[in-house]
Order: structure tokens, then sequence, then C-alpha cells
């Protein structure tokens, strides 16, 4: 863990520590005393292109910073993702563009998150129209599966249940958006755990944020085909 502490007299210092995770191309960064996300129950918000930041000032100021291919957002830290085949040879060029960026977009007060919350972000949450099975999977993945995901940073959402095959899809987003140990991850610790207190559930499958949004694209599309024919 590193520590950065940037002043801008006659401006508070800003002190950021960081945490490596498992995946080479994801760091975890901590702005002490600064809450991202306007309540710890809000679920993190994952931004894997800038296109996608329009809610969130903080992540379209990262995304400026050279290599950075994806942002999460959780309560007290963010996560950014890399783009280069040798990480660990810019790494600490990225850290110092982001304790900069950072520090100054604190000092000027601006959010972090803007005040509301995307239908996508919130997947883990409880509906009322959810069978006593996904119930059962979201609090299993809320419960004993997120908070260990949290602490390399990363998260994990619900996608859907397969009643047919038993399958539950995820998306890892984070510090666990592409790491090498993604699958070991899905395999022995968030399967094995639903698995346990869901028996009806046999098998989890992990589909990339690149998937995902592709699909909600073609979603959103055909939605407004449908629209369309029926106006």
């Amino acid at each position: 863990m590193s520590v950065f502490s940037y002043r801008s007299s006659p401006l508070p210092s800003i002190f950021i520590t960081t945490e490596d995770t498992p995946n080479p191309n994801a760091m975890v960064f901590k702005p002490q005393g600064e809450s991202l996300l306007p309540s710890k129950d809000m679920p993190g918000q994952q931004f894997s292109r800038a296109l996608d930041a329009s809610s969130s000032p903080l992540a379209r100021r990262l995304f400026q910073i050279d290599h950075v291919s994806s942002v999460f957002i959780a309560f007290d830290s963010f996560t950014i993702n890399i783009s280069h085949d040798s990480p660990d040879e810019i790494w600490e060029d990225v850290k110092s563009h982001v304790f900069s960026a950072v520090t100054e977009f604190f000092l000027q007060g601006d959010p972090a998150i803007q005040p509301m919350l995307d239908s996508s972000q919130s997947s883990n949450l409880l509906d009322d129209d959810d069978d006593e099975i996904i119930a059962a999977i979201k609090e299993t993945i809320e419960i004993f599966v997120r908070p260990i995901v949290h602490a390399d940073g990363g998260d994990v959402r619900f996608l859907r249940f397969d009643d047919d095959s038993g399958v539950v899809y995820v998306e890892l987003v984070g510090s666990c958006d592409g790491c090498p140990s993604a699958g070991t991850t899905v395999k022995y610790g968030i399967e094995n755990a639903i698995k346990h207190y869901v028996p009806e559930v046999l098998k989890v499958v992990s589909i990339d944020s690149e998937t995902t949004q592709k699909s909600q694209e073609v979603f959103d599309e055909f939605e407004k085909s449908l629209s369309s024919s029926s106006s």
C-alpha cells in the first residue's frame, strides 16, 4: 500500500492510499475522508468507457488519463483498470496523474457521482417480483460474496437465473473485470457459496462487462423499434 499527499495552498491536503489487486491491470485508490457515493447502501458504479460516464464527473475526469480503460466507484474507494501489455512499467506514471487529477477534483467540491441510481447498477437489490430462488441468490451474493470481492477492489452483480439449466449469470466489475484469476473466483468462490446456500443453482457463469454493455445496447434498440412501430 502506498500513500500520497497533495497540498494546494491555502487549501487542505488530500490523502490517497493505493492497494494492489490480484489483477495486475487494476489498482484501488482510497481518498481518505472522502465518500464517493451518497450512501453505503448504494451499489458500486462501473464505467467501461467514457461515453457511459455521464453520471460521474469523477469517472469522466479519470478517463482523460492515458491508458485508463475502466473505472469502478465504490463508497470509499475507486478502482482503475488500465490497458497495457506491461502494466508494471506504467503504473507509477498513471498513479501520478490520478493523484493529481483526483486531488484537484475533490478540492473543487464536485460530486463523484450525480445523485441518481441507474437500474443497471442495482441488480443485486431485492425486487417485489423476485421468486424465492432469485431472492436467495441475491441475498447470498450480498451477504457472503460481495464483501470478499470488495476487499480486492471489485464487485459482482446478479444478471439472471435460468430455471431450466440451473445457471446463474453474473457480471464481475472493478478489479475483477479482466482479471486473470476471475475464473477461479467464479468457480471456487462465487459458485461454491451460491450452490451451498441455494441448492437449485448448479453453475455460475460470468459475463464480461463489454458483453453486458453490448447486450444492453441491443435491448435498448429493440425497445426503441417496438415503440416506433406502435406509435
